[in-house]
């Protein structure tokens, strides 16, 4: 990166004001002139900060004097990592509105170590270790942060490679589990919902196993999208098919819901419950319940009951997979075929657990 040119003769001044100011150098812009009505000359300078030294003063001048081009070429080796984040971050929502940023934001919590360093100095081992010392989920998706800032740099030519793409994640050990829950172990989660301790645990439980919801999509479920009225709620993520789509409110967990909305603390469902509204956290802890309480069962094992159990009752499979999120793979059916809310409530509640279907 070269040094800011030294300024010339109309492009702008610094004043020092000499009073004990901890920035006693003033910035201003080149002088613009104007006649008011009665032919008297105005002089007008805009202020573009203040600083400690005069060296500052003069750089902030010059980088104002410089041409787009000029601005580019200086601006390549000055951004911070905090800058290219805020840049990349207003970059990122601008374009979709709608795109969940909240595991960004957590991930740049981890990285933030960093923010005052040029992002052409930060080296693979500070990234690298940054990685090391995280769970390796939180490190996965870290490093999706990572390369998506730099991606983002690259673009704007504030680095020329990619670190991101070097940096290694710790393997994710797969944890087996039980896939359906057993009829007599729902009912065992019934059961927790009278418990102090545990009962939080119980209704999120209840709420995926009767509506076939993913976790993530239950803890970012927005109170303003549930219709306790029509029975419905909307919501869903990852697929185009799964996004906003109309997610029927059981009549079994219709009061849960209810409770939800009554201890509500912020703008999420379930922050009564769960009050950092953390899906990674929700996960782990009811994933912990079900251990402690001796159950070979996982969240997904909720999602993934609901649809086995409906597929064994021979409930309409097209209507299952609007209502999970799914793809419907007869484009047919999907392009043909009128779907109400009505069909899909309908639909929903003849799901029974008690039902032992052959």
């Amino acid at each position: 990166m070269g040094k800011p040119k030294t300024r010339g003769n109309g492009s702008g001044s610094i004043t020092h004001i000499n009073d004990g100011r901890a920035k006693p150098y003033i910035v201003f812009q080149p002088a613009t002139y104007s006649v008011d009505s009665d032919g008297k000359l105005h002089k007008s300078q805009k202020r573009l900060g203040s600083f400690k030294t005069r060296k500052e003063a003069e750089n902030c001048l010059a980088v104002f004097n410089m041409s787009s081009v000029e601005k580019l070429e200086y601006y390549k080796g000055v951004k911070t990592l905090e800058e290219v984040y805020n840049e990349w971050y207003s970059h990122t929502t601008t374009i979709d509105p709608n795109k969940n940023m909240r595991n960004y934001s957590k991930c740049w919590k981890k990285v933030e170590i960093l923010k005052d360093y040029k992002i052409s100095d930060i080296t693979y081992n500070q990234l690298q270790n940054i990685i090391n010392v995280v769970t390796p989920t939180m490190g996965l998706q870290t490093k999706t942060l990572i390369n998506a800032l730099y991606k983002f740099a690259i673009k704007n030519n504030y680095v020329e490679k990619n670190i991101g793409e070097l940096l290694e994640t710790k393997k994710i050990e797969s944890v087996k589990h039980k896939e359906t829950f057993s009829l007599k172990d729902i009912e065992r989660i019934k059961e927790y919902l009278y418990t102090d301790n545990n009962s939080r645990y119980a209704r999120a439980i209840l709420v995926l196993l009767y509506s076939g919801m993913r976790i993530n999509e239950l803890v970012e479920m927005k109170i303003e999208n549930v219709d306790l009225n029509k029975n419905i709620m909307i919501g869903g993520s990852k697929t185009t098919a799964g996004k906003g789509r109309i997610i029927p409110i059981h009549h079994e967990i219709k009061k849960i819901i209810q409770y939800y909305m009554s201890i509500s603390v912020n703008e999420y469902l379930i922050s009564g419950d769960f009050p950092k509204c953390n899906v990674n956290s929700s996960i782990s802890a009811i994933n912990q319940f079900l251990t402690k309480i001796g159950m070979p069962y996982s969240t997904h094992s909720c999602r993934a009951s609901f649809m086995t159990q409906a597929y064994k009752q021979k409930l309409d499979w097209l209507l299952i997979e609007k209502v999970v999120g799914h793809a419907v793979r007869n484009t047919g059916l999907e392009f043909y075929v009128s779907i109400s809310k009505e069909d899909l409530i309908k639909e929903v509640n003849k799901l029974d657990y008690s039902v032992v279907a052959k």
